[in-house]
């Protein structure tokens, strides 16, 4: 009965989250599909926030932090018209950055290094 209980209350906190972080609450579909659509779309995205809770457990920071952190973290490609040559840079990452990405998948950080 008490595992039942917490079962419900994990629930209630993901929906929560649907409604508030992923803005599920506001779907302006008419479409059956497109509210399915919508809706799967949501729980693809919410599965995706759980696994970064998941990952980020152990340093104590929360997936919404860690997705506003990485939101400074872009690269650039270039390519000259004349030669063809193909060039990527990556902007600086920050120590926390770098943790984050360290959290997730230590092969990432690789990949993204400059």
């Amino acid at each position: 009965m008490v595992r039942g209980y917490f079962e419900k209350d994990r629930l209630e906190k993901s929906f929560r989250c649907m409604k508030s972080f992923l803005e599920m609450d506001k779907v302006r579909f008419w479409l059956a599909n497109r509210v399915r659509g919508r809706i799967f779309i949501c729980y693809l995205a919410y599965l995706l926030l759980s696994v970064l809770e998941y990952r980020l457990k152990e340093s104590g920071m929360s997936a919404a932090d860690a997705l506003e952190t990485m939101e400074s973290m872009y690269k650039v490609y270039l390519t000259d018209p004349k030669s063809k040559n193909k060039f990527v840079k990556t902007v600086a990452l920050s120590k926390k950055q770098e943790d984050i990405l360290k959290k997730i998948n230590p092969l990432l950080l690789s990949k993204c290094s400059v």
